[in-house]
């Protein structure tokens, strides 16, 4: 082989190289989020378990996808800073939030609760942390750090803790330019669920209502609860009422009819 030849290889790989390790565009993120959007679909479906009724993940499947590792490649390449409007940011940190939780019970083969992933000192939302765009980041710093100062209080009924009483896994993608009725959409399935969503006490005036409310008081309304489900169910609010909380089952959000293995 010449040495012009052997030069020419060497510039032909490094720019190859280059390629590669560039980031991915807000444009070319879109690409992925078809295939999660089809993996949930999928891979999510009704269930019930403990009487809760929620979106059951089949996790066993999930984990035997071989899309799952190209669309985590896809997400940790990805450049949140690409994405010029407020709605493509929310719309991406919401769905690699719910992506990662995934890949944290894939990763980790959990089969029965999230919970047990953390520690003495660390819970599993800050205990694992991924590499985006070359900067680290743990699902407690997207949702804290990110999600929650922007404002938007529908967020916690779209994020998913992969437990049975956490507001469900959405069986779509979140895209920026449907965001705001996928989100409103999703707090009046999520307030509509009397199993762990929103429940009247009947010949009171009473509701039970799932505790992320309680948990994350602040972003509705300042703590106003009452204000703020009077918009998405002014038939049964009144500043009278009563409110409760639910007990929170913290059991995995599974297809039981599966074998309890990953193998």
């Amino acid at each position: 082989m010449s040495r012009r030849l052997f030069k020419n290889l060497c510039t032909l790989f490094a720019l190859l190289a280059l390629m590669l390790s560039l980031p991915i565009t807000s444009k070319q993120a879109l690409a992925y989020l078809d295939t999660y959007d089809a993996m949930l679909k999928e891979h999510v479906r009704a269930e019930k378990h403990h009487n809760i009724l929620f979106n059951g993940v089949d996790y066993y499947e999930w984990f035997r996808d071989p899309r799952h590792p190209r669309l985590m490649k896809r997400l940790t390449q990805t450049d949140p800073a690409s994405f010029e409007t407020e709605a493509e940011k929310k719309a991406f940190w919401i769905n690699a939030y719910n992506i990662l939780t995934i890949d944290l019970i894939l990763k980790e083969k959990e089969k029965e609760s999230i919970k047990n992933l953390g520690s003495l000192f660390k819970s599993p939302w800050k205990k694992y942390e991924w590499v985006i765009n070359g900067q680290i980041y743990t699902l407690d710093q997207i949702e804290h750090d990110i999600l929650r100062p922007m404002g938007d209080a529908r967020i916690h009924f779209a994020i998913n803790c992969a437990s049975l009483s956490c507001p469900d896994l959405r069986r779509e993608a979140y895209f920026a330019h449907g965001l705001d009725k996928q989100l409103d959409n999703q707090v009046f399935l999520t307030l509509a669920n009397e199993t762990k969503g929103l429940k009247t006490v009947p010949n009171r005036n009473m509701i039970y209502l799932t505790r992320v409310m309680q948990w994350f008081d602040e972003d509705f309304s300042d703590g106003d609860l009452v204000t703020w489900l009077e918009t998405y169910k002014p038939d049964i609010i009144n500043e009278d009422i009563a409110i409760r909380f639910f007990e929170y089952n913290w059991a995995l959000n599974k297809i039981y009819e599966y074998p309890n293995s990953y193998e």
